[in-house]
């Protein structure tokens, strides 16, 4: 194809780069995706996580997925998105990366939220503990 100006040139490429990236997010492309990552990670987590793991496309809002996950199957499945990230167009793999960076959220702010149980759990047998020096029976209720 000949171009008469370095405009045209130009435009022309910026118009092929906005069309390759359009076309990795089309809803069919994400749902192939989503379908080779479930089936992979659930050959991988064996059969106590393989009902944990379930993509679900919106029927209404085709970009929209529901991603129900184990907590336990996050780490398999953050896996197998590493894995498929040299097979899918750029802005598929813009894609994924944020699925992963939001799945890495809910792992940390879960083990949190553990830790902060388990501080809450030590305070508490400490003043029981405490409670107990002091001559109250473990019987009483004192909370």
């Amino acid at each position: 194809m000949y171009f008469d100006n370095p405009v045209n040139l130009a435009s022309a490429k910026i118009d092929k780069s906005i069309r390759n990236l359009r076309a990795g997010l089309e809803p069919e492309v994400l749902l192939y995706w989503y379908r080779q990552i479930q089936n992979e990670s659930i050959e991988k987590v064996g059969n106590e996580l393989k009902d944990k793991i379930h993509f679900e496309q919106d029927r209404i809002l085709w970009m929209r997925f529901k991603i129900n996950i184990s907590i336990r199957a996050i780490p398999i499945v953050l896996e197998t998105i590493e894995n498929f990230i040299p097979l899918m167009e750029y802005s598929t793999e813009l894609y994924f990366r944020k699925i992963q960076e939001i799945l890495l959220e809910k792992i940390e702010t879960k083990s949190d939220q553990n830790q902060n149980k388990k501080k809450i759990n030590t305070k508490n047998r400490k003043l029981v503990i405490i409670i107990q020096k002091k001559g109250i029976r473990q019987v009483d209720n004192i909370f």
